[in-house]
């Protein structure tokens, strides 16, 4: 009898690792694309282990359009803050 560990589709066994990239405070270095970043921390972290998610938060009323065009185009999921509080 096969038990229900055994019977895993092999994704599941392969540990899940997850990136949260605050790209206001870690922006994307002088003379790269986002998109050479993204790849990069996927070649270098992602090594036996499946990703479980990519995100990042930025203001997009602030980040370079081209920077958002690339996260998308790398599947990047983007948490969009662009919401101001002022208190009284």
């Amino acid at each position: 009898m096969v038990s229900a560990k055994q019977r895993r589709p092999v994704a599941e066994s392969i540990p899940p690792i997850g990136v949260f990239w605050d790209i206001e405070n870690c922006g994307v270095p002088c003379r790269k694309s986002a998109l050479a970043v993204v790849s990069r921390i996927r070649e270098r972290f992602f090594s036996g282990h499946r990703e479980a998610e990519f995100m990042c938060v930025c203001d997009i009323s602030k980040e370079n359009r081209e920077v958002i065009q690339e996260l998308n185009y790398a599947q990047v999921m983007r948490i969009i803050e662009n919401v101001h509080f002022s208190f009284i």
